[in-house]
């Protein structure tokens, strides 16, 4: 099939040409290695000069655009990109995307995918007037609706009864164990000190003042713990502690050594609306290092770990965080390897459902 992507070039804070990021790289890269013809469009509010490239056996190009309000319509799409061929447009990235790929999947006579990786109805765009609407009309008129989570699936059902879960991956090429000595010399950590890590967004709606209060209680019971952190800081937490490494925002190949050089990564997040609705990247990532893992209890993520691991902590309650985070420092559990889903096998899941509407 011809199978033409929809998308935003920049979420989650990722470049998913440049950085080989997340469902909208992989989900076209293993289709093409399935046989089918994938090209991926990709909107781009961030530069002006637009790319036109061939990277594993799929087309990216771009649109640079300086606003919401100048996006194109399906008709001007299809004459500026010849997408005639079309067999299947898949969108995703946010409202507006779902919607203009529903419109040119039905100009083309093609068959409309549209997928919801996080609830979009809680992105700052949907303040912006029609977006919501644009939500609904894509959810409920798409052919197929692909869920990267139980939660999102559940919401969105309502609106599509033709709605599948095809959660994140990862790609254990990259994401693969590394010998923590070696690591931590790679990272310049000390061999002797306790490392908690956390890699994603740095602000206090991911949890991250309730982290650093956790490591503050472990602290205060004598142990020499040090958090290593990594990722966009928003500026709401404050990092200025001498037992806090911060490296900001690093390649993809650094994370992979920084989360191998800790005894313990996290995933601290409250429980809000949008968090309920997630499924990260980064857990897969973590269990393919094959590294002790504490969650907050939140979206399904508790469902991964047997109770006996004693990792899964209340939400916005440091005293919790601090005791699962002592646990896995005492204890090193690690999850079984089948709990590590691939890109590849999410990706078959959701060719097999593609076919299904040809």
């Amino acid at each position: 099939m011809k199978i033409v992507f929809f998308v935003k070039r920049f979420y989650t804070n990722k470049d998913l040409i440049k950085d080989r990021f997340g469902r909208l790289f992989y989900f076209p890269t293993i289709l093409a290695e399935m046989g089918h013809d994938c090209e991926v469009v990709a909107l781009d509010f961030k530069n002006s000069a637009a790319i036109d490239m061939h990277q594993d056996n799929v087309r990216f190009r771009t649109l640079t655009k300086r606003s919401f309000w100048r996006l194109p319509s399906a008709a001007s799409l299809c004459s500026k990109l010849d997408l005639s061929d079309a067999d299947v447009v898949f969108s995703s990235g946010d409202s507006y995307c779902g919607y203009l790929g529903l419109r040119l999947a039905r100009h083309l006579s093609a068959k409309a995918v549209f997928d919801i990786y996080d609830d979009y109805a809680n992105f700052g765009s949907n303040k912006l007037p029609f977006m919501r609407s644009m939500l609904t009309t894509a959810a409920s008129e798409s052919d197929l609706l692909v869920c990267a989570s139980e939660s999102i699936r559940d919401t969105y059902s309502a609106l599509q009864a033709n709605a599948v879960m095809a959660q994140n991956g990862v790609d254990s090429h990259v994401f693969a164990p590394e010998e923590k000595q070696s690591a931590r010399t790679s990272a310049g950590l000390g061999n002797n000190e306790a490392v908690v890590g956390y890699f994603g967004s740095i602000h206090n709606l991911r949890g991250i003042d309730d982290l650093i209060a956790a490591i503050e209680l472990l602290r205060a019971e004598d142990r020499d713990v040090k958090l290593l952190l990594a990722g966009r800081d928003y500026g709401d937490a404050d990092l200025k502690r001498p037992w806090i490494d911060y490296r900001g925002m690093v390649d993809q190949d650094e994370v992979v050594t920084l989360i191998n050089a800790c005894d313990v990564v996290t995933i601290p997040y409250k429980d809000t609306d949008i968090i309920r609705m997630t499924n990260a990247c980064k857990l897969m990532e973590y269990f393919a290092c094959r590294v002790p893992v504490v969650v907050t209890d939140v979206s399904d993520y508790a469902s991964y770990f047997p109770a006996q691991f004693s990792c899964v902590a209340k939400p916005s309650d440091p005293a919790s965080l601090a005791e699962a985070i002592g646990n896995q420092l005492e204890n090193g559990n690690v999850v079984d390897a089948a709990a590590v889903i691939s890109w590849e096998k999410v990706t078959a899941q959701l060719d097999a459902q593609i076919r299904r509407l040809i």
